[in-house]
């Protein structure tokens, strides 16, 4: 992960990319209490996602980050984003 340009950066693997292609608008991640104070203090307002292996990618208007709790001493972080059909 990492933020540039008010956008946060992820990798994601092929199976949960073409998901995230389609109609699943939201991510679950696990991250360091560093990449979760990071994420929170820049506050994106973009998300993109990576392909892991054909680096096939897409952007989105993100409208929700939560943490949904804590687990190994990382965050568990929530992101949902408006499909490309909803962006104004």
């Amino acid at each position: 992960m990492h933020v540039e340009n008010n956008c946060v950066f992820f990798k994601s693997t092929p199976y949960y990319f073409g998901k995230e292609r389609g109609d699943k608008n939201y991510t679950v991640r696990l991250m360091s209490m560093e990449d979760y104070d990071k994420l929170t203090q820049e506050n994106p307002d973009y998300i993109h996602l990576t392909c892991s292996n054909s680096r096939d990618n897409i952007t989105r208007k993100v409208i929700d980050i939560t943490c949904l709790g804590e687990l190994l001493g990382k965050m568990l972080v929530g992101i949902g984003w408006k499909a490309p059909e909803e962006v104004s």
